[in-house]
């Protein structure tokens, strides 16, 4: 299991894209959320060492589920112009400092 320090990608992503950690990891398949869940799967997984498996754990999901969000992901990127334009807002401004940013991941 990994557990993410309170610095974790995840909340710091939640707050890039708009919406809060709980709302990442809850059960609410709005589109809104849906897109957003996406949207960080596919910036963690640009995360160096982070695995499907990973992200599976931070979401508490299966890798099955992430795997259809990564999928959700570049299905999106391909035909939502609109969602495109966010995703690279995302990358220029949330992942560079997420890759900069000191977070630790504790393997228990």
């Amino acid at each position: 299991m990994i557990k993410i320090s309170n610095s974790s990608p995840l909340a710091a992503l939640a707050e890039v894209v708009g919406v809060t950690e709980e709302e990442l990891k809850g059960a609410d398949r709005s589109r809104r959320l849906s897109d957003a869940r996406a949207m960080t799967a596919a910036a963690l997984k640009q995360l160096p060492d982070m695995r499907q498996t990973d992200i599976a754990e931070v979401f508490g999901m299966s890798q099955a589920a992430v795997s259809k969000m990564l999928r959700r992901h570049r299905d999106l990127i391909a035909v939502d112009a609109v969602y495109r334009q966010r995703w690279e807002g995302l990358f220029t401004k949330g992942i560079n400092k997420l890759k900069t940013d000191n977070y630790e991941r504790v393997v228990i």
